[in-house]
């Protein structure tokens, strides 16, 4: 919709504005020659808008870019707490699994790291295969930045009872519901306040279009 005033209704309106004679507000002004700009050079724009998708995927290829990404996103309000919950509820989820069959934990470690993508929940396998190597706690080898201390005491506790599997899945199953409250109250803000803004750039446009042409008539009165 604001494409579509933009670069087709306005521009409809620029000769009369013109042959008015009457200097029009700086908003109108601004939103013409941005129509201007989308009118002319809509292909240019769009190449750029995919050459710069394929850009950003090149980018995350890299693992020292997509590690300050994937970091920096996990920082986000909300959403990083997303991304964490989702990662461990995979993590915790596959992790389960293998024990329960009977994989030890060292190498259901090394499964799972295979079966991540994520570099900041890689990090935190690499370092606990090597901390379980060295003898220490799972919980122990969890405990670092950015892991949720919850899931780290949860697993404590499943190995203090033996049950670490059970309690592995109890972690996965807590954080995916997580996932789905989170996911929920994200879009029932997100759907409100999107409408709000785009409802306000857009009676922005027409207030603009319908205020100047008052003037005009107005002043041609």
């Amino acid at each position: 919709s604001i494409v579509f005033l933009i670069s087709f209704v306005l521009p409809q309106f620029q000769p009369l504005f013109e042959n008015s004679g009457k200097e029009l507000p700086l908003i109108t002004r601004v939103l013409l020659y941005f129509g201007e700009i989308v009118a002319a050079y809509w292909w240019l724009i769009g190449m750029f808008a995919v050459a710069s998708y394929f850009l950003f995927r090149h980018l995350l290829r890299k693992p020292q870019i997509r590690c300050r990404f994937e970091r920096l996103a996990q920082k986000l309000p909300i959403v990083g707490a997303l991304i964490i919950d989702n990662e461990v509820a995979q993590l915790g989820g596959t992790m389960a699994m293998l024990i329960n069959n009977g994989t030890p934990l060292n190498e259901a470690i090394g499964v799972t790291l295979l079966t991540t993508r994520n570099t900041v929940t890689k990090g935190w396998l690499e370092d606990a295969e090597q901390d379980v190597r060295e003898g220490r706690n799972l919980s122990q080898a969890f405990a670092t930045e950015g892991f949720p201390k919850m899931a780290c005491q949860l697993i404590a506790i499943g190995e203090e009872t033996g049950k670490l599997g059970e309690m592995l899945e109890h972690v996965a199953q807590i954080h995916a519901q997580n996932v789905a409250m989170n996911t929920q109250r994200l879009l029932t803000i997100l759907s409100p306040l999107l409408t709000i803004i785009l409802g306000g750039v857009v009676a922005v446009i027409v207030g603009s279009l319908l205020a100047t042409v008052m003037e005009i008539n107005e002043f041609a009165f």
